[in-house]
């Protein structure tokens, strides 16, 4: 999972899981991020924890710094914009399916859910 704060000069940030994934068989990822309670935006960012989710568990976590504001670059999943053919090996390739964005933060126990029932629709 690649993150940015949007501020000129950043570079991207990464949090990698602890194995490869498979990919001759289904494999259920999520990722939160969840802002610190009580603080105040500044320059169009906040600072929080970032969480990625494989198959239900929690595999990595991180403090990061998000914007609020950058949407020149705006979100991908598993896709970019303007990269150069010889780039393009860390792009996701394989199908996508069941694709959720929500506007609040999922308890971990509803993420090993969702999990389990993508395991079960394969």
């Amino acid at each position: 999972m690649w993150t940015g704060s949007g501020e000129y000069g950043e570079n991207w940030q990464q949090l990698h899981g602890p194995d490869d994934l498979t990919r001759d068989r289904w494999t259920h990822v999520a990722a939160s991020f969840e802002p610190d309670a009580g603080q105040e935006e500044a320059f169009g960012a906040v600072e929080g924890v970032v969480r990625l989710f494989v198959d239900g568990q929690q595999v990595a976590e991180a403090r990061r710094r998000m914007s609020l504001e950058d949407f020149e670059w705006p979100a991908r999943i598993g896709a970019a914009e303007f990269v150069p053919q010889s780039l393009t090996s860390w792009l996701f390739r394989g199908e996508l399916r069941d694709v959720a964005l929500y506007d609040h933060v999922l308890d971990p126990t509803r993420i090993e859910l969702h999990s389990e029932q993508g395991r079960s629709a394969t």
